[in-house]
């Protein structure tokens, strides 16, 4: 378990799968400075599983997203934010990777779900210099985060109105 602030968080960034280290790219602290929401488009997905995909199938360093929530809302840690991760083309550089567990556009997110990924994004932003908030198809053509994720789950000044 590791600590972003008020958060309780499972690191996995050191069990996971990964490609070569020589090829892995390394970004500062300042270069951060937007985060891209994601669903996984598969309900329950075995984390390990989502990993050696991206790496095996994919040809990647390693898994794309930087963090991982599942369904029940724990937020799971899966590449240091310092490593630059295959999530977003265009956007990787400056941007950390947030993938929620489940397809969204089969059924609706759930509560927990925006929750954590609010508090996740609130804590993101007192750490970086976080401009930016977008769901994958705000950056490229995509489903993704999937229907039924609002644009308003994003806006962290508003009551959240999801059931």
């Amino acid at each position: 378990m590791a600590k972003l602030g008020n958060l309780t968080i499972v690191d996995l960034s050191q069990e996971l799968m990964i490609g070569s280290k020589e090829l892995q790219i390394k970004r500062m602290y300042h270069e951060i400075n937007r985060v891209v929401v994601h669903h996984t488009g598969v309900d329950n997905a075995r984390i390990e599983n989502i990993a050696k995909s991206h790496v095996n199938e994919r040809n990647w360093n390693s898994i794309g997203y930087h963090f991982i929530i599942n369904e029940n809302g724990v937020i799971h840690q899966t590449a240091n934010l310092l490593h630059v991760t295959n999530h977003t083309k265009g956007f990787n550089r400056n941007a950390i990777g947030i993938a929620l567990n489940g397809n969204y556009s089969k059924k609706p997110v759930p509560r927990i779900v925006v929750e954590m990924l609010r508090a996740l994004i609130k804590e993101l932003v007192k750490l970086y210099l976080i401009r930016n908030i977008d769901k994958h198809c705000d950056c490229c053509k995509t489903e993704c985060p999937g229907t039924n994720f609002k644009a308003e789950f994003l806006d962290l000044n508003t009551p959240l109105q999801v059931n």
